[in-house]
């Protein structure tokens, strides 16, 4: 029972650490149900760390301000990745189309990085320490022990 616990909590953790950090994008098709799914392991996180409800605010604008400024960037995006197929299929020199998606790319790897920074600095020290220690355990995702709360 002890270890079924766990690994349910191993796998909610995952889900809230993935979609925290690599859950920004929009629109439908695989991705139509992530919003939902987000939402869900935001909820996860904010019980397992203890976040008060001004903290739980808090976390929510950052995050919703990290999609704002995204969204343009992932439109950008989705044309750059078809200037970059264009290029492959017509034969044409690739470099500076696969420049475009990367630096793209490296744009919402910094909106994102940023984000996680502010939510970091919310937290108390001692719910800063529990997120670190549970990273620790997750970083490489060969664990299969949750944190306990």
């Amino acid at each position: 029972m002890r270890h079924t616990r766990r690994f349910v909590g191993m796998a909610a953790m995952s889900a809230v650490a993935g979609c925290l950090l690599l859950a920004q994008e929009t629109g439908g098709g695989r991705r139509a149900g992530m919003g939902i799914a987000r939402a869900g392991a935001q909820e996860l996180l904010a019980g397992y760390l203890g976040l008060t409800d001004a903290q739980k605010t808090a976390a929510t604008t950052i995050m919703n301000n990290a999609k704002t400024a995204a969204q343009p960037i992932q439109t950008q995006l989705k044309a750059a990745r078809a200037a970059l197929q264009a290029a492959i299929v017509a034969g044409q020199p690739v470099d500076a189309p696969a420049a475009a998606v990367g630096t793209l790319y490296g744009q919402l790897v910094g909106i994102r990085a940023n984000a996680w920074e502010q939510f970091r600095a919310i937290l108390t020290p001692a719910q800063l320490t529990k997120l670190n220690e549970f990273q620790a355990k997750i970083g490489n995702g060969t664990t299969t022990a949750a944190p306990t709360p």
